[in-house]
């Protein structure tokens, strides 16, 4: 990133799961502590919907949503909402945005601690819509960033505008962590894994074998 300093701020409206909109603003500048950029910031969207109105909303859009008359379509945003789902259960919130949030942003940290070669082959074993997120904004030049397990932790904290209302980001790569082990192949996980330091393998549930 270069290090002069800016603000670029652009509305992005997108739906990955039933209920999101305009789910954030972003907003990008340097960060002088570490020497790659890590994410870019979010600021989420207030609505001023009252919380029947997003229910009936909500469920109208599950509607529509459930039947889209392709097979592929219905299929990855069944499995897209499993994910939200589990992560959200592992957060013990209901708050989705945040779920998808927070899956967003450890996918995009762990895509850009792993070698090109691994961070495609991982890329191939997530759902379609999950995996249009996992690939958003990135370059395989310079990679893959060698953080340390305080880096990696600190450019998810960084990822969030007001770091003190969501979840330590441990608990967030650990949510995270274990959705992948429960949806990816375990060869993969274990390839995954065995790229990262032992600090950061410390962090996947202990049900896969890594020879270690």
């Amino acid at each position: 990133m270069a290090s002069g300093r800016y603000s670029k701020k652009a509305r992005v409206s997108v739906a990955p799961f039933p209920g999101a909109k305009e789910l954030f603003l972003w907003t990008a500048h340097p960060r002088p502590r570490w020497p790659h950029a890590c994410i870019q910031e979010y600021v989420p969207a207030r609505s001023t919907a009252s919380a029947s109105e997003k229910g009936v909303a909500r469920e109208n859009t599950e509607d529509k949503m459930s039947t889209t008359g392709l097979e592929v379509f219905d299929t990855t945003i069944h499995k897209t909402n499993t994910w939200l789902n589990e992560i959200a259960s592992e957060l013990d919130t209901t708050d989705r945005h945040l779920a998808y949030h927070v899956l967003r942003a450890v996918l995009h940290v762990l895509r850009d601690r792993l070698t090109v070669e691994e961070a495609v082959q991982l890329g191939a074993q997530l759902p379609l819509l999950i995996r249009g997120v996992y690939y958003e904004g990135w370059s395989p030049t310079g990679k893959p960033l060698k953080w340390s397990k305080q880096e990696f932790l600190a450019c998810i904290r960084d990822s969030f505008r007001s770091p003190m209302t969501v979840p330590a980001p441990e608990r967030m790569v650990r949510a995270v962590f274990g959705t992948l082990v429960r949806h990816v192949s375990e060869g993969e996980v274990r390839n995954v894994k065995g790229i990262l330091p032992k600090t950061l393998r410390e962090l996947w549930p202990q049900v896969v074998s890594d020879g270690n």
